[in-house]
């Protein structure tokens, strides 16, 4: 008997658990071993849904920011075309220079907080600049929705992140308990069958060794590691 550790997947740490029990409940001299065993296997079950849950709810914010940061580009954009347009169509000149100190890409450039944080900087030099003044009336209105917009949208993404993150330390409570669970089970039945390495090893799955396999993600698919990225 080999066994488990934190490091594999909940689905395969189930797998052995549902065996184990199995096993257990099958002979009149382990039966009394079963009950106790099973509240672990249950509990890492309604773990392992929970997590799973919470990282497809994670779906839909994660949709909702990378639209609304389409939507503060296309403000930020359409800002710089005006600009160049009162410029007489020069994309140099000094009301664009102005409003855009770093360039147009340097605006557009940055993701998830940092594009809102951007974005604050130019919708203060918007109003700040004299000589934006006549862009004010059109675009202002159209930068502060997108930013309002994108605001909502990473506090939405950020509170099913942090759902995610705490539904995940459950499920890693949930296996490091069963883990030693099972370890417990396999001294107990080295008790009940001591010198009998067949009768103790018939109640057991084999753990195959994956190279490279982890059962701990690091973050969700696509999320930064920061929560507020």
């Amino acid at each position: 008997m080999r066994s488990p550790n934190v490091s594999v997947a909940s689905d395969r740490l189930l797998g052995l658990g549902h065996f184990l029990h199995a096993a257990l409940v099958r002979d009149a001299a382990t039966v009394d071993l079963a009950p106790p065993f099973e509240t672990f296997v249950t509990t890492l079950e309604a773990a392992t849904a929970t997590s799973a849950a919470a990282l497809r709810a994670l779906i839909v914010p994660r949709v909702a920011v990378r639209f609304s940061e389409r939507q503060i580009e296309h403000a930020i954009r359409g800002l710089a075309r005006g600009a160049q347009a009162l410029e007489g169509g020069k994309s140099g000149g000094l009301i664009t220079s102005a409003l855009f100190p770093h360039g147009i890409t340097a605006e557009v450039r940055p993701m998830g907080a940092t594009q809102l944080e951007s974005a604050h900087r130019l919708l203060d030099r918007l109003i700040a600049q004299t000589s934006a003044a006549p862009l004010r009336a059109f675009h202002e209105p159209l930068l502060r929705t997108a930013i309002a917009d994108m605001s909502a949208q990473l506090a939405s993404r950020d509170v099913a992140t942090r759902a995610y993150d705490q539904a995940m330390a459950n499920e890693l409570g949930a296996r490091a308990d069963f883990c030693r669970a099972y370890d417990a089970l396999g001294g107990a039945l080295r008790s009940k069958f001591p010198k009998d390495r067949a009768a103790q090893s018939v109640f057991f799955d084999a753990l195959p060794i994956r190279k490279g396999a982890r059962g701990e993600p690091s973050a969700p698919p696509g999320v930064d590691a920061s929560p507020s990225a």
